[in-house]
């Protein structure tokens, strides 16, 4: 008894491989990607995460990131696809290339006259043309375009094969090894090295050094990298040799082949404030070679230098000199003076309280819609809705974080905004990064400046000041009503200098009938509006 083994099934002939060679299977990956392309094209990719926190929300937010559309190019499973891709469009050539190349260099000499006969375009030569030669007749064939070959066959007769359109099998070809270089360019620059790096433990991402100099060698990464997509931010007068990349909530540290230095940095605006132009003038210096290219770089016109693309995506404060006017809500003390850097630390002692005082951006031009505030008068259905963009003047951002590590934030707006046909100074403040803030809207003088309504609260603030307005007040009013005008005046001064009208608007609901309350109300806010005219 003899036992034999199954015969051996090509591979080409294996199921998965007629799966994952099939045109289905490459169409639908096809059509994934494109998706995810619109998805990577429509949202913004690659920003600082409390952007996505304040146009999403903190749990949609997660959610993004999670899905890896904050990154779609350089996720996880967009790369899986380009890989399973290319694995489909390499093994459909491997199926069908060999085939199409036969058939390429193949006239089907061996055919029958049966054969020939059963072809679709066939045609039978009356007897009475003659004797054609075969010669004239390959001419003729050669002359349409037709590759001929004359084949003498064993009855005596001779086989003449003419062909054309060969040639469009290599349009396939090439199309699907397009196909597979794209893919293998994009998985180059959505760096699956680096991921490999990163899965195999070469690579560690950075999570703790504040400057370059402290970047281990695991986190640095040589010039001679194939693909790579890093941020520097440069300051005038700044030079750089390394920039960094945002990698798994880390950094690693992108070692580069030259020198850049930012000489200067030019903005030109419109009339409304909007960024108009905005250019760096850099000089790049090869550290192999000691050659310097200076050039200025715009935004869409970059400069390529050693295979290394260098783009301007955007500008900044790099660090300005500002100066805060210091003003004590908590009592009546004159403002102080503060000097300090934009971008920078400083140690804040308010006596028993200690902080840290972190600056962020000086943004000098901030353009807002100033129409917005009609928009509750303005019919929302309608397709032309108001729009009226000025420059609001300079803003600045900084943090006082306490000794436990919580940070209050807070925003200043340097120039009063109108708003309801007056004008204030804005200060918005936050506790939590995920809230909105919330405004503290203080009244411009005549001037455009605080200095009225700082000098009424802080006269307002000193009882004996109080009492000297109380005088002035009182000293017109009937004798008879004297006690009790002088007794409501110096309660609402009191009130409005601790608690200013909420304070007042509590005591009304709290002390008045719901009936007599807007009365009331309208009473109180003529005398108190005749005291602060005294006090002014």
């Amino acid at each position: 008894m003899s036992l034999s083994s199954p015969p051996k099934i090509p591979f080409i002939r294996r199921p998965w491989f007629a799966f994952f060679s099939s045109m289905r299977f490459a169409v639908a990956l096809l059509s994934v990607l494109a998706i995810a392309s619109v998805v990577g094209t429509v949202l913004q990719q690659n920003q600082p995460k409390q952007n996505y926190v304040v146009k999403f929300g903190a749990f949609w937010t997660e959610i993004f990131e999670f899905l890896g559309l904050f990154d779609v190019y350089a996720s996880a499973w967009f790369t899986l696809i380009m890989l399973f891709l290319v694995l489909s469009t390499s093994l459909c050539l491997w199926r069908n290339v060999p085939p199409f190349l036969r058939e390429m260099r193949s006239f089907r000499t061996q055919t029958t006259a049966k054969s020939l006969a059963h072809m679709k375009h066939t045609a039978l030569l009356p007897s009475s043309l003659g004797s054609l030669k075969t010669e004239i007749a390959a001419k003729y064939w050669q002359v349409n375009g037709f590759q001929t070959r004359i084949t003498p066959r064993e009855d005596g007769s001779v086989l003449l094969s003419a062909k054309k359109g060969a040639m469009n099998k290599w349009g396939y070809i090439f199309a699907h090894a397009a196909i597979i270089v794209i893919c293998l360019g994009g998985l180059v620059d959505s760096n699956l090295l680096l991921k490999i790096g990163m899965l195999t433990g070469k690579i560690v991402p950075d999570t703790s050094s504040q400057y370059a100099r402290d970047f281990q060698a695991a986190s640095r990464l040589s010039p001679s990298n194939l693909s790579f997509r890093a941020n520097a931010e440069v300051v005038e007068g700044q030079t750089i040799e390394a920039a960094f990349i945002n990698a798994d909530k880390g950094l690693l540290l992108q070692e580069l082949p030259f020198t850049l230095e930012l000489k200067k940095f030019h903005i030109d605006f419109y009339n409304t404030g909007m960024p108009k132009d905005f250019a760096s003038d850099i000089v790049v210096t090869d550290k192999a070679s000691g050659k310097r290219v200076a050039q200025t770089i715009r935004v869409n016109h970059p400069l390529t230098i050693n295979g290394i693309t260098i783009y301007q995506s955007t500008y900044g404060d790099g660090g300005s000199d500002v100066r805060f006017q210091s003003w004590d809500l908590r009592g009546a003390n004159p403002p102080a003076m503060l000097d300090a850097v934009s971008q920078r630390a400083f140690p804040l002692d308010l006596g028993k309280e200690k902080y840290q005082f972190e600056l962020g951006e000086l943004r000098v031009f901030n353009v807002e819609n100033t129409a917005a505030g009609e928009a509750a008068q303005h019919d929302v259905r309608s397709v032309a809705q108001p729009k009226q963009f000025q420059n609001v003047g300079p803003t600045i951002m900084f943090k006082l974080r306490d000794a436990a590590g919580q940070a209050h934030e807070y925003v200043n707006y340097m120039l009063p905004l109108e708003r309801e046909g007056a004008k204030f100074f804005a200060t918005g403040e936050r506790s939590d990064i995920n809230a909105p803030y919330r405004w503290l809207m203080l009244p411009a003088d005549g001037q455009n400046k605080l200095d009225s309504f700082m000098a009424l609260r802080a006269t307002l603030m000193q009882p004996e000041k109080r009492a000297q307005i109380v005088q002035t007040a009182v000293s017109n009013v009937n004798e008879n009503m004297r006690g009790d005008f002088k007794l409501a005046v110096e309660n609402l001064l009191r009130q409005f200098a601790e608690g200013g009208y909420i304070a007042i608007n509590e005591h009304i609901q709290q002390n008045v009938p719901a009936e007599a309350q807007q009365k009331t109300g309208e009473i109180m806010y003529q005398i108190l509006y005749s005291s602060m005219d005294v006090a002014l």
